[in-house]
């Protein structure tokens, strides 16, 4: 389907749309329940769709994520540096922004919000006449309850990790309707994403059930254990301040964390970049912005010796970090034994440690001791610093050759 609009000029300006995009436009639903596989294009689509409704008719639509961070990086990125940037004309439209509230404001009344919710008695403030729910299985239920009372229509979606409320207390509703998608769906998919979705199918049918396929999923052991705690910024003073780095390029992505040791258990990490197809003149010029110093360590992959020789060479002080597959385990414990914080704007670590998990035995259904190799850049990178920087707080089980001190 192509919505289509003639412009002030009298050009035919013209929507791309998916399936997606189709099933939720029409559908007659109080409640669209959108469950599906990363890229499967359910964000981008309901965005679309909601774009729609407030062109049409004079409405209020309200974005709800998990907090605001998830917001800024997720769905408002996507209305704001995708569906705006990519489709000028829709500007027509919106008569003011306001970046610090999030608000966009049409020109026939209509108003756009990104926000979240604290708890359900905060929720209980204002009306709405549209509600996204934003990654929802990260919303409380109690907080969606009273969302859903105050909306006339409902798009809900997620990636089906495992069953939660959507699965409880909205599929079963008359007047709700539940859409699978998964990446097959997305007709703009880049190739590399979509590589990187089907590398899934060989490495653990757990990941790929959900992530590729949108199967809902059942509750795995995380690979990193503790919930994180977001801050606004690291702290000045921080020992052992050095920087992570794991290498990519087509699917997978070049990443450089900063990390510190603030006391004897709370380590803090930050997000510098996260980016693919990054060259070793990419690397050099993304870091020399970013680095205050470049004689600051680097704990860099040892997996690709070439990229850290060619740093090197371009001064910085690149450290390779432990090799060898019991160095992960290794790496896990030990970053499992401490606190840590997380900057609010590490979406990409925060979003990985959500998904980075063990494999599933394929036999017996039980949670092996082995990660799978998917979604684990950000916090490969946090393990080379953690493994040279960071002592065991409590015995670790392993046979790597530090492992008992």
């Amino acid at each position: 389907m192509i919505y289509q609009y003639k412009s002030k000029n009298g050009v035919i300006e013209r929507l791309k749309t998916s399936p997606v995009f189709e099933w939720n436009y029409y559908s007659k639903a109080k409640i669209k329940n959108n469950q599906g596989g990363t890229s499967s294009s359910k964000t981008y689509s309901i965005l679309q769709v909601i774009f729609i409704r407030l062109v049409e008719k004079k409405r209020i639509a309200t974005v709800v994520g998990q907090d605001i961070p998830n917001l800024k990086k997720g769905a408002l990125r996507d209305f704001e540096d995708r569906i705006l940037t990519d489709n000028p004309w829709m500007n027509e439209f919106i008569e003011s922004k306001n970046r610090t509230e999030r608000t966009f404001r049409f020109k026939n009344g209509s108003v756009l919000e990104f926000t979240s919710f604290k708890d359900a008695q905060d929720a209980k403030n204002g009306k709405r006449d549209i509600l996204f729910l934003n990654e929802a299985d990260g919303i409380q239920w109690e907080v969606v309850r009273q969302l859903i009372l105050k909306s006339e229509e409902v798009f809900i979606d997620y990636n089906p990790t495992s069953e939660f409320w959507s699965h409880e207390h909205i599929m079963p509703r008359p007047d709700a309707i539940t859409f699978y998608s998964n990446f097959t769906h997305n007709p703009f998919i880049r190739e590399t994403i979509k590589e990187e979705i089907l590398s899934l199918k060989e490495m653990d049918i757990e990941s790929w059930n959900v992530y590729g396929l949108g199967k809902t999923g059942s509750i795995h052991e995380l690979c990193i254990e503790r919930p994180p705690i977001i801050v606004d910024i690291m702290p000045r003073f921080l020992k052992n301040r050095a920087y992570g780095m794991d290498f990519g390029y087509r699917a997978n992505p070049t990443v450089l964390i900063e990390c510190g040791l603030l006391n004897e258990k709370d380590v803090f990490l930050d997000e510098q970049f996260y980016l693919h197809r990054m060259k070793t003149d990419d690397m050099h010029f993304a870091m020399k912005a970013i680095l205050p110093d470049p004689r600051a360590k680097v704990y860099g992959d040892p997996a690709d010796p070439r990229a850290m020789d060619d740093l090197k060479t371009r001064g910085w002080n690149m450290i390779p970090a432990l090799k060898g597959a019991d160095s992960v385990s290794y790496g896990l414990q030990l970053i499992n034994q401490y606190n840590l914080y997380i900057t609010e704007t590490s979406y990409n670590l925060l979003n990985e440690r959500k998904r980075y998990r063990y494999k599933i035995d394929k036999k017996t259904g039980k949670v092996t001791n082995e990660p799978v190799k998917a979604f684990d850049h950000g916090w490969d990178a946090v393990r080379y610093w953690g493994s040279e920087n960071l002592k065991p707080i409590r015995k670790i089980k392993s046979t790597w050759r530090g492992a008992s001190a």
